[in-house]
């Protein structure tokens, strides 16, 4: 990704899919695997518009205006399964206001399971969701702790990743 990125600095989000696809796609066939990955492409222009392609999960941001939380469905496909994507990515954009926190997260977060009188129950959206709209007016760090104390005692099986901005001005 990184090398792609550096030779095609000017492309798209849903371009640098459709290369990123091609080279996932061939050493995914090469390992003789059956797998896919999920991904969103996020570029940042203007300090404050992002534009995104890509399928992964929904793009949640706690908007300081209204105190409530937006969620931003990506779409398009996953990559690894086909070699070209072309037509079947697409960008789309949002704004982040002074104010806003943005959460992106893998599914490894919220399929994180606990197990308590032999019920196992999984971490879930609604858990990140509440978490977001808890702490979402303060700094990002604060949503960051909140969920690492939350996932403890829970047993991920996939990464746990998580990026949490903040616009302050």
């Amino acid at each position: 990704i990184q090398v792609i990125l550096n030779h095609n600095l000017a492309a798209s989000p849903s371009e640098l899919l459709v290369m990123i696809n091609k080279t996932i796609t061939q050493n995914i066939k090469k390992l003789e695997e059956d797998k896919y990955m999920t991904i969103t492409v996020l570029a940042c222009f203007n300090d404050n518009e992002f534009h995104f392609s890509g399928l992964h999960q929904d793009i949640l941001i706690y908007r300081k205006e209204t105190g409530k939380i937006e969620a931003i469905e990506t779409q398009g496909m996953w990559i690894g399964i086909m070699d070209d994507l072309g037509g079947m990515v697409a960008d789309d954009k949002f704004v982040l206001n002074t104010g806003d926190t943005m959460l992106l997260f893998t599914d490894g977060v919220t399929e994180a399971a606990i197990t308590t009188n032999d019920n196992e129950t999984m971490f879930g959206e609604e858990k990140i969701w509440q978490i977001l709209q808890e702490k979402g007016d303060g700094p990002a760090d604060g949503v960051r702790q909140t969920i690492v104390d939350e996932l403890k005692g829970y047993v991920a099986t996939d990464d746990i990743t998580m990026l949490i901005l903040k616009k302050t001005s």
